[in-house]
């Protein structure tokens, strides 16, 4: 390690680390350590530190690698050494560690994802199994403009005997515009720094109508500069930005870049009386059903499965414990990655959940976050077994037809409750749900469901 300019930065042949984007690590465990949020990460702007406590799930809506979000007290963290080998930092703003923990970072933000273990683009038919990924700068695998992709015993893990705390420093899988199939079964995601799979779409934002046929569009999220979003003959979507409504289909006639970050879209029919300046554009195309069956996310930061397609999408006999949601699907989630997708037909079934969400924050095991109410539709969640100390199970919001049926709810010891949430089951603007033949042990204080359901047919449970 060097003192540069009263900052710790650690040294290796290739590259130089930063102590950001961080997260403490329990060896008892070897999990993210119990209410992870009340501890400081750290963050660099203008080549200075500053604690970064954000609000669990808190999205920044610029690009953070220059400008800091407002929740960022500017506080300068200095670093002196008293001793080769001991370092004070100064002006911490958070609890502080405990003595044992391990302090995981993966660095300067726009430098800390840029070598991924396995990358596949604009591949078909595609297999990779029995492989073991112990280590990438970036995501154990990502898959781009793919069709029909089977992992099978691929695993993102921590190799036996190692004292290390960390895998990959990004999501362990990664899928953006892969249509077909998408199937991940007997799988290990351990101890990465991000979620286990993501599945989505990209949104395009339309910044110029150039004449009845034609606008300029942006790639959102500077990761995804020079994407190729779409090609001749894809259908594409006209998505209004505040709602989300889709407006319109539209057969793409042609697609010119214009550099990494702009390109124009030339359509086959007149979209003048459909499009504006602010609309977003989804490649409908480009969406895979999916089949995630006997595979275990274990001990990583972040989430368990993130998935936004509408297509078919099966999660089956897999096992969950993560700081965050097992599950989330978070519907068009525009303002900062520009992902797209709305779950359409989900099911979720004879899963195991163990404790999850104990790095702080008011998550459910299974979230739901529609921007507006409808545009996920179709949940099955049956047969699985919660063995959780987090009392919000479910947090659901703006979904069409949801089945809650057969699952068995066991209240966990492992860690102290760290909020009262409303109920076990949380609805809010749903429609047609249906809660029926589940069984709960523990968790005796807590109601059993709670939310404004609107027009449903509800069947609660009684508990046993």
């Amino acid at each position: 390690y060097q003192i540069r300019n009263q900052q710790l930065v650690f040294v290796n042949k290739y590259y130089s680390h930063s102590l950001e984007m961080g997260i403490y690590f329990n060896p008892k465990t070897n999990a993210v350590v119990y209410n992870s949020v009340k501890y400081p990460s750290y963050k660099v702007f203008d080549g200075k530190f500053q604690t970064f406590n954000p609000k669990p799930e808190e999205e920044i809506n610029e690009e953070f690698i220059t400008i800091p979000a407002n929740n960022v007290k500017p506080l300068n963290i200095t670093a002196q050494e008293i001793k080769p080998g001991l370092v004070r930092l100064k002006n911490i703003n958070g609890d502080l560690p405990e003595v044992g923990w391990f302090y995981v970072a993966k660095g300067y933000n726009s430098e800390n994802r840029i070598v991924p273990a396995v990358r596949i683009y604009s591949s078909s038919n595609i297999a990779v199994e029995n492989v073991n990924v112990y280590h990438a700068g970036g995501m154990g695998l990502i898959a781009e403009k793919c069709t029909n992709i089977n992992l099978d015993k691929f695993n993102v893990r921590l190799r036996e005997g190692t004292k290390r705390h960390l895998s990959t420093t990004a999501d362990a899988t990664h899928f953006v515009n892969c249509k077909g199939l998408v199937k991940i079964e007997n799988c290990l995601f351990e101890n990465q720094l991000d979620d286990a799979t993501n599945i989505h779409g990209t949104y395009v934002e339309v910044t110029k109508v150039i004449n009845n046929k034609t606008v300029e569009v942006k790639l959102g999220h500077f990761q995804q500069r020079d994407f190729d979003f779409a090609q001749a003959d894809d259908t594409l979507t006209i998505v209004e930005m505040k709602s989300f409504a889709k407006k319109k289909d539209f057969i793409l006639a042609r697609l010119e870049k214009v550099n990494e970050k702009y390109c124009q879209l030339t359509f086959k029919e007149n979209i003048l009386n459909d499009i504006k300046i602010g609309d977003l554009i989804d490649n409908s195309k480009w969406y895979p059903e999916v089949i995630l069956r006997n595979n275990r996310a274990l001990n990583n930061r972040a989430r368990g499965f993130l998935i936004a397609s509408p297509k078919k999408v099966l999660i089956e006999n897999n096992t969950f414990s993560n700081m965050m949601s097992a599950i989330l699907l978070e519907a068009s989630k525009y303002s900062w990655w520009y992902e797209s997708g709305n779950v359409q037909d989900l099911t979720i079934k004879n899963n195991t959940f163990l404790d999850g969400t104990y790095g702080g924050g008011k998550n459910g095991l299974i979230e739901v976050l529609a921007q507006s109410p409808g545009l996920v539709k179709n949940i099955n969640i049956i047969n699985n077994k919660f063995n959780s100390f987090n009392p919000m199970l479910l947090n659901i919001n703006g979904v069409t037809n949801l089945k809650f049926s057969g699952n068995t709810i066991n209240q966990s010891t492992k860690y102290p409750i760290l909020y009262q949430a409303p109920a076990l089951l949380n609805f809010f603007n749903c429609q047609n749900v249906i809660v029926s033949d589940s069984k709960v042990n523990g968790f005796k204080e807590f109601s059993f469901t709670n939310g404004s359901i609107v027009d449903s047919k509800f069947i609660p449970n009684s508990k046993n």
